[in-house]
Parts: structure tokens; sequence; C-alpha cells
């Protein structure tokens, strides 16, 4: 999952600067983490048993984060995503950064929330996009620009140069990589395949319900991988010509809609192994793209707009390799892990 990879590789950032980080997490694969996530340093994990009882257990698991880490004085910074747990040790002496993703669903999470704010431990809040930035600046007033960081996702450069492992012939290989849901367009890759059958679409991820009989009964020209470990994607990556962020206005992740203010992780990761990106254009994704620049924007909901884009990208092999390298220049100068962990830190 996206949420894993992204807490692993921000662990691994916050190590090569330096820091001596713990990671508590529940227990997850039964794989080596570090060889899954494919970071390089070995911080510590300490894992957590999810509670049994499913209607309390984020209760006891805040219960048992309280009492293990109330009474220790080793550590200098309490920094993480999981609000029960920081509201919890809100009060304990240790400062505290708290990141998030997307407004508060509730009235109980605007509480904790707020608590985790005007606690005299509070640091900082990290957000992903100016857009929540503001959002949360109008939903708190306990809350001032100067507690806000930005820091936009971000992906670690490949250690050697991508290549192409194929020859491209007449089909271009089209990929988009990560969740198939209709808020992370899957109606717009099985629309847009089906008017280009002369091209791959190459799709990688789990697919949601919403979206599965569609994506299953697509054209020929669809290839589905599924889920695959992240470590696996390196090697996929350069066996495409152009990739697709088709975001729509509405992505409903449980019970949050987190359409306005995401920082896909996967944009990221195209621009680390230099793809040609086409993306839906919405005030988010323009915080990192520039149209013609890094990227070629259209209209979420227009697939005349994204036929015509792939169609230009198809016949002009040197706009491909501008804008790919263009990316990349992007991810390094600004976008790197280790350059988001200082950010975070700041």
């Amino acid at each position: 999952m996206a949420n894993a990879v992204h807490v692993m590789h921000m662990c691994d950032a916050f190590k090569e600067l330096g820091h001596n980080v713990t990671l508590f997490c529940y227990n997850g694969i039964k794989e080596d983490p570090f060889t899954y996530y494919n970071t390089k340093n070995n911080f510590y994990i300490e894992q957590m048993r999810t509670s049994p009882f499913l209607p309390s257990n984020k209760i006891l698991d805040t219960a048992r984060i309280y009492l293990k880490y109330k009474m220790r004085n080793d550590f200098d910074l309490f920094y993480g995503r999981n609000l029960l747990a920081l509201w919890a040790l809100r009060n304990n002496g240790t400062p505290i950064v708290y990141e998030s993703h997307s407004t508060p669903p509730s009235k109980i999470h605007l509480k904790l929330e707020s608590d985790i704010f005007r606690s005299s431990n509070f640091k900082h809040l990290t957000v992903i996009t100016e857009q929540l930035k503001n959002k949360y600046l109008d939903t708190f007033e306990c809350i001032s620009p100067h507690n806000i960081v930005v820091a936009h996702d971000a992906a670690t450069p490949p250690s050697i140069a991508p290549k192409h492992s194929h020859k491209q012939n007449k089909r271009l290989r089209v990929g988009y990589v990560g969740t198939l849901s209709r808020g992370k367009g899957a109606a717009v890759v099985c629309r847009l395949a089906a008017s280009c059958p002369q091209h791959e679409f190459h799709l990688v991820g789990k697919l949601e319900p919403d979206c599965k009989q569609m994506l299953e009964s697509a054209t020929s020209n669809v290839y589905l991988y599924g889920h695959l470990p992240h470590k696996e994607l390196s090697h996929l990556y350069p066996t495409f010509d152009v990739v697709l962020l088709p975001n729509q206005a509405r992505i409903q992740v449980g019970n949050r809609d987190i359409g306005a203010w995401n920082s896909p992780m996967k944009l990221f990761e195209y621009m680390s192994h230099r793809l040609a990106i086409i993306s839906s254009d919405f005030p988010n994704i323009r915080e990192i793209l520039s149209h013609r620049k890094n990227a070629i924007l259209v209209r979420h909901d227009s697939i005349e707009d994204w036929i015509s884009s792939l169609n230009e990208l198809e016949k002009n092999e040197e706009l491909r390799k501008n804008i790919g390298q263009s990316a990349y220049k992007t991810l390094i100068e600004n976008h790197t892990w280790k350059i988001r962990a200082k950010i975070a830190l700041q």
C-alpha cells in the first residue's frame, strides 16, 4: 500500500539524515520489510499486533502505545500520522510533529487534532499540498501559517539511469501504477484504451470493487498486473513510453474525499524514471507539474483531450524525452525523500 511505502521511505530518509529512528507500527508483511519496500537503511522497527477486538482495537492500541512510551525520555521527537497515538502522547514532554494527508472527516477527528495543536509539545503540522494547508487554516483557528509545513510526496531516483527495455515498434506502451478505482480514473483508462487500439495499456495495482468488472472486461490491449511489491516496479517502469495520472475531482478513500489535496506518490515515481506524463489538471497537481514543461495536463473528464495528448506524444518522441527529463529534474531538485524529510523536520 502507498501508505506503507510512504512511511518506510520517510524513516529511511530520516536515518539518512543522521537521526536514530524507531518505527512503531502494526504487524504487516512476512517478508523482510527493507527488501520488500526497497529501502536501504536498517532503522529499528518495533511491530505491534492488532488487537483482536475489532470494535475497540484503536482505543486499546492507543492505550498500549501510551503506556509503553509515557515514561520514556529517550526520544527527541514523535513524528507520525497515527492521530490517536500522537493525541495520547501530546502531554508527555516530547515534541510532536503530526503529518496529515486529508482533512479531518468527523467531529471526533476535529477534536483530537485540535487537542494536539493546542498542546505545548506541538511543533508543527506537515501536509502534502498547499491546498491542504489552506483548508487547515480555514478549519482551525488555533493553528497559524508558521505552524504548517508543506512537504509534497516524493520518490527515490534509480541508482542507474533507466533505459527502455523494449523496442517500441508501432505500439506505444502506456503505463499506470496505483490503485485502480473510478476516483483514480479507471474509467478514463478504459475509454482511452478502447479509443486507441493501436497502443498497449499496462495497469499495475489493486482493482477496487467499483471498477473490477469494467477493467476485467476491457479491450484486449489492456494488460492487468494486479498489485506488485514496490521493489519490482523499478523493472517495469522502463518498459513504458508514456504514463497516466487520470485522477478525478472526487477520490474517496474510506470516509474521506482526498481529491482536492492529494499528492499522488505514483506521480513522483513516474518523474524519477524520466517518463512522459499525461495528468489531470487540478490545482494540487499544478503545485508540481507545469503544462508542456514536465507533463501534459488535460481536463480530467474530457476523453478527447486524453486521446489527442496521447496521439501527440506517440508522434513526437523528442517531446516525450524532453518532458521526462524535465520531470526528473523537478524531482531531484525538489522532491526526493531526503529533501522531503529535511522539510518535514524544519
